[in-house]
């Protein structure tokens, strides 16, 4: 028998449920660990934080909760876009609508009917979904099938308490199971984990000093490295961002930089893999590019992600503004005079870089000569 909320009760989150893969707006409640998922018209379910055993795990259970969508009104269709992710029903029988999310593919802008004081809008819009029944199919809809997704609203504090639980629960199995396993092996000398910057393989961050008490080891993690980030960019705004436009929460750190560069670096972090590939195919799309508020486009140098023991330094991120997220970030189309003037500067920033390797191997060359004049003794030497 489902389990209804009493009468007023608010449902400020939709969850996407396993079974069908659709949409539902629901409330939660978190009781001794436990987060208990109310729908209006169907039974609870439950979660509790030790059945996380990793950060993966959790992370495709964060993906399946958000802010609930809001439908879109007659009157605001001009604030649906091409290329933006909507929610939107898809008829599952004659008499069963539920919901999916799907990219608007294309839009038929129309004059809209007033009557009796009333604005009905006429416009279609051509959506191509994302997951459900439909999936990789498109169809055409209303205003009246589409809800807006609130990607820019946080999520409420019961399900932010369950992440942390969950997390905390996961780092102290982890640890558990460290000590164990150094507890069976044999003893070996290996490099203080907080006495370097590392993730791969030595990075130079830029020559501004800090605090190592503040590092903190996050683990074997995916990342991204991203290039030409305007320098007052914070971490959450870049959180937001990808979250607005992936539906994915990743970690993200801006590197500090030296004073004569005019651009910094930063990284986006998962624990899941499969998550941070939706992310980079973003991030590489060519029929887009994403641009900073003045213009300035973020650079993928990189062909490829990494993995390793990513670590967190706390004085290598800028303060988020006061809880406030600017909109500093966007995406700018193909065709656009936009998108031209990013392909310009991403253009002139990949010369630029490249001629900076090319200095930085001559560096590394004659620095070489200079340790070892013996030109069979220097490493590389034939």
């Amino acid at each position: 028998m489902a389990t209804k909320p009493p009468a007023g009760d608010i449902f400020d989150l939709e969850f996407r449920c396993s079974d069908d893969d659709a949409w539902y707006s629901v409330r939660a409640i978190l009781v001794s660990g436990t987060l208990t998922i109310q729908f209006e018209n169907f039974p609870e379910i439950s979660f509790g934080v030790t059945e996380f055993d990793s950060l993966e795990h959790l992370d495709e259970f964060t993906r399946r909760i958000r802010p609930v969508s809001t439908q879109l009104q007659d009157s605001e269709c001009y604030k649906i876009d091409k290329g933006m992710k909507v929610c939107a029903y898809s008829s599952w029988r004659e008499d069963d609508l539920r919901y999916y999310d799907a990219i608007v593919e294309a839009i038929e802008f129309k004059d809209h009917l007033f009557e009796k004081g009333e604005e009905e809008c006429l416009c279609t819009f051509v959506l191509s979904w994302l997951h459900g029944p439909n999936a990789g199919n498109m169809s055409s809809s209303g205003v009246a099938s589409i809800c807006l997704v609130n990607t820019n609203a946080p999520l409420n504090s019961t399900i932010l308490t369950f992440l942390k639980l969950a997390k905390e629960n996961i780092k102290r199995a982890s640890l558990r199971t460290r000590s164990v396993s150094k507890s069976y092996s044999t003893p070996t000398t290996t490099p203080d984990p907080v006495a370097s910057f590392q993730i791969d393989e030595d990075r130079d961050i830029g020559g501004v000093p800090f605090n190592m008490n503040k590092v903190e080891e996050l683990g074997n993690h995916h990342y991204i490295l991203i290039d030409n980030l305007e320098k007052d960019l914070s971490p959450t705004s870049v959180i937001e961002f990808i979250r607005k436009q992936t539906s994915i929460t990743a970690e993200a750190y801006v590197f500090p930089s030296l004073l004569a560069e005019s651009y910094t670096r930063g990284a986006i972090v998962l624990a899941s893999k499969r998550s941070l590939e939706e992310i980079y195919k973003f991030l590489i799309n060519p029929d887009h590019a994403i641009v900073s508020s003045t213009g300035r486009p973020w650079v993928i140098t990189e062909e490829k992600m990494r993995r390793g023991y990513f670590k967190s330094v706390g004085s290598l991120m800028p303060r988020s503004q006061g809880g406030i997220v600017e909109d500093k970030l966007k995406v700018v189309r193909a065709g656009t005079e936009e998108f031209r003037k990013a392909a310009r500067l991403k253009n002139l920033f990949k010369d630029f870089t490249d001629h900076q390797r090319q200095l930085h191997e001559r560096l590394t060359l004659e620095h070489n000569k200079n340790l070892y004049p013996s030109s069979a003794s220097y490493p590389g030497a034939g």
